[in-house]
């Protein structure tokens, strides 16, 4: 297997499409790497990829991802960060989605840096885990910013710190919201 696509200042259309064991685990992004990219994707669906890291996308230097739903499952990292998501200077919009038994040592869904913007609503997580670190689905950090509306949290663990959410320098927002047996290696 390989990376499925590589963008750079281009725009990504993505609707109806699987993308299945994608990626190799010592380079990054699975599915995806988009740097200054647009990306929307709908009523999609990525399982069992890896990457160094990014499971499934690594995005920067100033991307747009659009996401509504869509499923992931079963991403991971070999070794690296964000079981589906590495994203740094980048815009996250999540909308009805669904991620579930997703691996990386930080972030088991998501790492998120460099003053990126992360707004994910009506969506669940179930069974993620950041295997040595913090974030057991999501990491998010450097002057970011993280809004969860209407989001379900469930069995998320990290090995260190931030069972379901680890955030450290940034804005966070959430409402209507639920975290159950969320836990890290310390409790």
């Amino acid at each position: 297997s390989g990376i499925a696509c590589q963008i750079t200042n281009s725009t990504l259309h993505l609707l109806d499409v699987d993308v299945h064991g994608s990626g190799i685990d010592w380079s990054d992004g699975g599915a995806l790497i988009a740097e200054n990219a647009q990306v929307s994707i709908s009523d999609s669906r990525f399982s069992d990829n890896i990457a160094a890291n990014g499971g499934v996308i690594v995005a920067s230097a100033g991307s747009a991802l659009e996401i509504e739903r869509s499923s992931f499952a079963a991403n991971a990292t070999s070794y690296g960060d964000g079981g589906a998501f590495y994203l740094d200077d980048t815009e996250l919009v999540v909308r009805e989605s669904a991620f579930a038994d997703h691996s990386a040592s930080n972030g088991g869904v998501l790492i998120a840096s460099g003053q990126s913007s992360i707004e994910i609503t009506d969506s669940q997580f179930s069974d993620n885990l950041a295997t040595y670190g913090n974030g057991g689905t999501l990491h998010v950090s450097d002057q970011s910013t993280l809004t969860l509306d209407s989001c379900e949290f469930e069995r998320e663990e990290a090995g260190s710190a931030g069972g379901a959410l680890y955030a450290q320098d940034l804005q966070i927002t959430i409402t209507d919201s639920t975290f159950t047996d969320c836990f890290t290696g310390w409790d």
